[in-house]
């Protein structure tokens, strides 16, 4: 899940194809704890992400190709060898992602029309740097990359009926000045 310019998590459609069935990778077993009760547990392994998915996280459900499925499955497989190939990232260009309704976020909605794909807003330049509040004029911006970068933003300011701002940012600085609307 993403954020988006405003801070709030944006869900996101990951298929396979066109909208194919697949398969994660699993592991399961069955063990006795020590008071003696009989514990059935699962997980879903993870590897790191392809290239669609490393923007909005740094794992993905590892996902078996549909001709590794007996290889997975076998029990009697127990050379690391053989199972090497299915222990990475899923081919990204074999995948597709889109964003759906922030409803999705409520585990309340049950409806599958929160699944289909949504248009995000992309903001102006306008919205990026300035938008009012109550009397006076705020600046607004936000760092829109995600790679950890040493040029990230400086900020220094005071709030007031105006507002004075100064954003540092590759060696130049950025002066805004705004004052209260009459």
């Amino acid at each position: 899940m993403g954020k988006n310019r405003i801070g709030h998590k944006q869900p996101y459609c990951f298929e396979v194809g066109e909208g194919e069935v697949f398969a994660f990778a699993g592991l399961w077993d069955e063990w006795r704890s020590p008071d003696g009760e009989i514990i059935e547990s699962c997980t879903i392994l993870t590897t790191g992400p392809n290239s669609l998915v490393a923007d909005l996280h740094d794992r993905m459900p590892l996902i078996v190709t549909p001709d590794k499925y007996d290889v997975w499955l076998d029990p009697d497989v127990n050379d690391f060898a053989t199972i090497r190939n299915i222990l990475k990232p899923y081919d990204a260009n074999l995948m597709r992602r889109y964003p759906v309704s922030r409803k999705l976020n409520s585990s309340k909605i049950d409806d599958a029309d929160s699944a289909l794909p949504i248009t995000l807003d992309t903001p102006t330049q306008g919205q990026l740097f300035s938008v009012e509040i109550g009397e006076a004029w705020y600046c607004i911006v936000e760092a829109l990359s995600t790679v950890p970068s040493p040029f990230n933003f400086r900020f220094a300011g005071q709030a007031a009926r105006g507002l004075n701002f100064v954003i540092w940012r590759f060696g130049i600085t950025l002066y805004f000045e705004a004052a209260a609307a009459t």
